[in-house]
């Protein structure tokens, strides 16, 4: 009879699918699973839908039992940002993290992002990313208002007075003292 070593499986997911040397063993509908193997090196893979693959890899003892903890880490969601006008900075909590146009991974969660341009209108706002999302977005930046000009009509002179109009039927009085009607 040959003799096994067994493998305690757990996970904090259910519904993960479990392979030992590449062939499946089943689903961890809820754990813990245990194993029964031949002593000798063996590879474990888990995988679920949105999540990243996990491996390990134990070698087996007659008698032993061990025990392997599955931790399984999302998928990181990808955002695809440009903007017009391009080459504006992106920051992602604060951290700049480039220019546009860019293609970055992030972890899934709630993300604070703003786009900015000097002379533009900075954009900001917080995305909820889920695992393997891809989220794109073309930003377009308003135009900063400019400053008034200081100044832009002259002051008036206090003793300026506007010329007075020409009644009809007149010109003016050769001595230059108002208007003589004809």
């Amino acid at each position: 009879k040959l003799r096994q070593g067994k493998v305690r499986v757990r996970s904090a997911f259910n519904d993960v699918a479990l392979t030992v040397n590449g062939q499946p063993v089943g689903s961890l509908g809820r754990t813990p699973m245990e194993l029964s193997l031949p002593p000798g090196v063996h590879d474990l893979a888990a995988s679920k839908t949105d999540f990243q693959v996990w491996k390990a890899r134990v070698d087996v003892k007659e008698n032993q039992q061990l025990d392997c903890r599955i931790v399984l880490q999302p998928l990181p969601a990808q955002l695809d940002l440009k903007s017009r006008p391009a080459g504006a900075r992106v920051r992602l909590q604060g951290k700049e993290l480039g220019k546009t146009p860019l293609r970055i991974e992030l972890p899934p969660g709630i993300h604070q992002i703003e786009v900015s341009r000097q002379g533009y209108l900075p954009w900001t706002s917080s995305l909820q990313l889920r695992a393997a999302q891809k989220w794109s977005r073309e930003v377009v930046l308003g135009v900063e208002p400019r400053e008034p000009l200081s100044d832009p009509v002259p002051p008036i002179d206090p003793g300026w007075r506007a010329p007075q109009p020409s009644p009809p039927h007149a010109r003016p009085r050769p001595s230059g003292g108002g208007w003589d009607t004809i």
